[in-house]
C-alpha cells in the first residue's frame, strides 16, 4: 500500500464531510477495493466514470 495514497484518500474523505458531502460506505468500500485489487489510477477513473453515468442514468429513469 502506497503511504502518499493512504494518507491523501483520508484527507479527501474528511473535505468531503468538511463541505457536507461525505462519502458512503459504499464509496469507501470502492476506493479499498482499487487499492486491495492494485488497481492503476486510469482503471480507477474509468469505473468511477463509468458508476456516475450508470446512476444519472437510473436517476432520470426513475423521474
Amino acid at each position: 500500500m502506497d503511504v502518499n495514497r493512504l494518507k491523501h484518500r483520508y484527507e479527501g474523505w474528511k473535505l468531503q464531510e468538511i463541505e457536507n458531502n461525505p462519502l458512503t460506505a459504499e464509496d469507501k468500500a470502492m476506493f479499498e477495493m482499487f487499492d486491495r485489487e492494485g488497481w492503476d489510477d486510469e482503471r480507477r477513473r474509468a469505473y468511477i466514470l463509468t458508476d456516475i453515468e450508470a446512476r444519472m442514468k437510473e436517476s432520470l429513469a426513475a423521474e
